[in-house]
């Protein structure tokens, strides 16, 4: 017989290949399921509730109330408050304003026991730069995040309401302007109470019309009235008007002459000589036509000559528009 042999058989490494993957996959579900553990463990933990939010507007800052309630089984302190992602400049703050984001939030952040209420009430200062925050103004959406120090973030959406506070009611500033011309009522600044309506009317002087309106920079074109509805926001509004122009036009017969002749373009208000007529002989007064006076925007003027003496006037004149007050033969 012959002997045994000791030689060994080396492991294939397709099955040392597929074992190691078979381990490196149990591993990874483990600590897949260990890290679920703890998270699932902390969740349980902590959990704070925003009960109630309400935005007020006072004085160029806006005030931001919140009531929160721990619904978890342990205590919860909140460190930190967020606006857009930038934390507030001003902790354990209760004087709003001053050119700045505050909270009445304590500085060593706010300790709750399970099932306890609390008030946060953020300001935002509608004056202070838009580099940290962003663009505050009316009817704006602005993140508000409450940051607990178990690392876990509450956030919450608000719209930021707009206006003034006038004895308890919001206002909002509507300012108007006229130009010459016009007037535009009222006048000025007018403070509107929120969500409602305000019509102003545009009226042009004698003599001139209406050639625009211009509602917070944008061209409206010529209207008497404009309205405001649901009012959330101040606004501007400017009338502007134009000097009526007339036109006055003059010809003559033959044996004559006048001038200037044709159609002239005349000013409402303006005085301005008629044309004058002459003969051969002699030259006769001017006709003034008050342009003011006109009521239509055109009229008409000929001259009809016939032959006189140099004691004698020309004929009457032939005008197409009723007599005009003020007019000299």
């Amino acid at each position: 017989m012959s002997p045994k042999s000791n030689r060994r058989h080396a492991l294939s490494p397709v099955i040392a290949t597929m074992i190691l993957v078979a381990i490196a996959i149990t591993l990874a579900a483990a600590a897949a399921y260990w890290v679920q553990g703890i998270v699932s463990s902390n969740q349980n933990a902590e959990l704070v509730e925003v009960l109630s939010q309400n935005c007020s507007y006072d004085e160029d800052t806006w005030v931001i109330g919140l009531k929160v309630k721990n619904a978890g089984p342990t205590y919860v302190t909140i460190s930190n408050v967020y606006i857009n992602d930038a934390e507030v400049m001003s902790y354990d703050n209760n004087i709003p304003g001053q050119g700045r984001t505050s909270t009445t939030m304590p500085f060593a952040g706010l300790k709750f026991q399970s099932g306890e209420i609390k008030n946060v009430t953020i300001y935002i200062d509608g004056t202070e730069g838009t580099d940290r925050y962003g663009n505050f103004k009316a009817g704006l959406t602005v993140n508000i995040m409450l940051h607990s120090v178990n690392g876990f973030n509450y956030p919450l959406l608000i719209e930021l309401v707009g206006g003034s506070s006038l004895n308890g009611v919001i206002t909002h500033a509507i300012n108007s302007s006229n130009g010459l011309g016009g007037n535009i009522s009222p006048l000025g600044d007018v403070y509107v109470p929120e969500n409602t309506e305000i019509t102003y009317t545009i009226t042009a002087d004698p003599g001139y019309s209406i050639s625009n309106v211009i509602v917070d920079g944008a061209e409206i074109g010529v209207v008497s009235t404009y309205t405001f509805n649901n009012v959330i926001d101040d606004h501007i509004i400017s009338a502007w008007f134009s000097q009526n122009v007339y036109s006055i036009t003059a010809s003559t017969e033959p044996h004559g002459s006048i001038s200037p002749s044709g159609s002239v373009s005349v000013n409402w208000g303006l005085v301005r000589p008629s044309p004058s007529h002459r003969t051969p002989a002699t030259t006769y007064p001017a006709y003034l036509l008050m342009a003011h006076q006109l009521e239509r925007c055109q009229a008409t003027l000929s001259v009809m000559y016939r032959k006189t003496t140099r004691s004698q006037l020309p004929s009457a004149t032939s005008i197409s528009s009723p007599p005009l007050p003020g007019q000299v033969a």
